[in-house]
């Protein structure tokens, strides 16, 4: 997970935990980076959400509302996992 957002009116305005990660809309797209995800770090990720940012302070991005939701939830790495066992 590379971010949190919580909906507090129920009103599609989600806001994002500035503790847990940071937000952005990069071209209408949710893009998330993890601050707590040291085993496999999520750097600018795009989550395939698009979206419309309802309020900013400077850089930040206070709140967005989902436009189009992603069509899967894998995250794919694009590296192929192999094993290697050794005997004696």
């Amino acid at each position: 997970m590379c971010f949190l957002a919580y909906d507090e009116s129920k009103n599609n305005q989600y806001k994002p935990f500035f503790s847990y990660g940071l937000t952005e809309n990069v071209d209408g797209h949710l893009v998330g980076t993890s601050f707590h995800n040291f085993d496999m770090p999520l750097i600018r990720y795009d989550t395939g959400d698009l979206i419309a940012s309802e309020n900013r302070k400077g850089q930040l991005m206070e709140a967005f509302s989902i436009t189009q939701g992603r069509n899967a939830n894998a995250l794919s790495d694009s590296y192929l996992i192999f094993s290697c066992f050794l005997y004696n």
